[in-house]
């Protein structure tokens, strides 16, 4: 894609699309005709509990994933709790990618106190939270509760939406 007949790279064009140089002319007095300045790329992913919760929520109602089980597989003597280690293994293996900074707040937002003072996270609270998504814990005792609808967004993209003229010659095309 990239390559002259002349097996040559065009370098420049390469940058263009990978985005992570920008391509700055400079003036007459620095010297130098033009240099590649990096772009900053945060790979931090959300940084904030609720829109983390949200992500995660959206991942897993597109999935349709229900971790408790997961988790409990993990948790032999069922006490709620797993090492950190086996918290992240037990959301990758379900697909649900995270960056280390969001599972840092994650693991800081359900840590758990135990007397060893080894770190631990609470993955029932975290289940209770992720399962309000299906439904509610206490509808058993409250039959005639109204439930309302967790709707996670759309897989298309809205910036790719045809406008009516184009549509219009899409179907005349068609």
């Amino acid at each position: 894609m990239y390559g002259h007949e002349n097996n040559e790279v065009k370098y420049v064009e390469f940058l263009k699309d990978c985005a992570v140089l920008k391509y700055t002319i400079n003036g007459p007095t620095t010297g130098a005709k033009s240099t590649y300045n990096p772009n900053y790329t945060n790979f931090k992913g959300a940084s904030e509990f609720e829109s983390l919760m949200e992500k995660i929520k959206n991942i897993i109602k597109r999935d349709r994933i229900r971790l408790l089980e997961f988790f409990q597989d993990h948790d032999l003597l069922r006490k709620g709790t797993l090492p950190p280690q086996k918290f992240r293994s037990v959301l990758h293996i379900q697909k649900v990618q995270l960056t280390s900074h969001e599972y840092e707040i994650l693991e800081l937002s359900f840590a758990s106190q135990n007397s060893s003072n080894a770190p631990l996270v609470n993955y029932i609270t975290f289940c209770d939270q992720i399962s309000l998504i299906f439904t509610a814990k206490d509808l058993e005792k409250n039959p005639t509760k109204v439930l309302s609808s967790f709707n996670a967004p759309s897989i298309l993209d809205p910036k790719n939406v045809m406008s009516d003229d184009e549509e219009f010659l899409l179907d005349a095309c068609l």
